[in-house]
């Protein structure tokens, strides 16, 4: 990035279903069985300006498929956690994305990849937990990361 701008992190949540259109399940049922898993969560990265929100940063921990665009081949069939970052991403371009909460600003002397690399130590969520670990908790311990470096303020979430 040419000019440094102040740039606000955002929890974005309920980025993606976690059931595709096209199942039939009972929302209601599922909700009280997911709770926050019900939806994808992800820390984006945006700028002040609203004007440039298709200059964001989308940061996440999913088990979902990888598509290389190249090979034309999709990787983890296993449904393994992986960490992903996106850049030059438009969180309103897509249908599925439902809203978000925003918990801070980053400092000037702070670049995204600087917060990329932070979050890239969070540990990826387990599979066969209790309590189950998603990227809902991902994105709680993320949070937690950013805290504790004061990148955003010290505010308590309940999962």
């Amino acid at each position: 990035m040419l000019v440094p701008i102040i740039r606000h992190v955002q929890q974005a949540s309920h980025m993606h279903r976690a059931f595709p259109p096209q199942c039939n399940y009972d929302s209601k049922g599922a909700e009280e069985r997911l709770g926050w898993a019900m939806y994808h969560w992800a820390i984006l990265i945006r700028p002040k300006a609203l004007q440039e929100i298709d200059h964001c940063t989308l940061i996440d921990a999913t088990d979902g498929m990888n598509f290389d665009p190249i090979t034309h081949t999709a990787s983890n069939p296993a449904h393994d956690w992986w960490y992903r970052v996106r850049n030059a991403t438009d969180p309103l371009s897509t249908a599925n994305f439902l809203g978000g909460l925003d918990i801070g600003k980053l400092p000037n002397s702070i670049c995204i990849q600087q917060v990329v690399e932070l979050l890239s130590r969070v540990p990826l969520p387990l599979r066969d937990r209790h309590p189950d670990q998603h990227c809902a908790t991902w994105v709680y311990a993320a949070f937690e990361a950013l805290q504790q470096i004061r990148y955003v303020s010290a505010t308590d979430v309940q999962m």
